[in-house]
């Protein structure tokens, strides 16, 4: 069962190779942090920092030691995947493209940021 055909997925290209404004970043990390196990294969650590009234005291220290920090990694069978792993393939290439582009543009923008910051200083 395909989730994301070819024809969303080319869209998605489309629209995240032409971003100069970044307007999609918040889009897609958000999607990611929902949907990153069936579309990218990752199985995201939660972090649960609440601790229930009823816990004993002591007992949160000891399970920090133990290491148990209620996370639980399950094992997934490929047959029942939502997405199948061609298009998870071409979607994490996706992903990793918009990100280095990301990048490159925040180092341009940084260095316009110091370069200004550079010529208010000398004046």
């Amino acid at each position: 069962m395909v989730f994301l055909s070819g024809s969303i997925l080319r869209t998605w290209v489309i629209k995240l190779s032409n971003d100069p404004s970044l307007s999609s970043l918040p889009l897609l990390t958000t999607f990611l942090k929902s949907y990153a196990r069936p579309f990218l294969g990752i199985i995201v650590a939660t972090t649960n920092k609440q601790i229930s009234a009823d816990t004993e005291p002591g007992s949160l220290s000891a399970s920090q030691i133990n290491g148990d920090n209620g996370q639980h990694l399950t094992s997934w069978n490929e047959d029942e995947e939502l997405v199948e792993q061609d298009v998870r393939d071409r979607f994490k290439k996706m992903c990793e493209g918009y990100f280095d582009n990301v990048c490159k543009k925040l180092i341009i923008e940084h260095k316009v940021v110091l370069s200004t910051t550079r010529r208010q200083a000398d004046l």
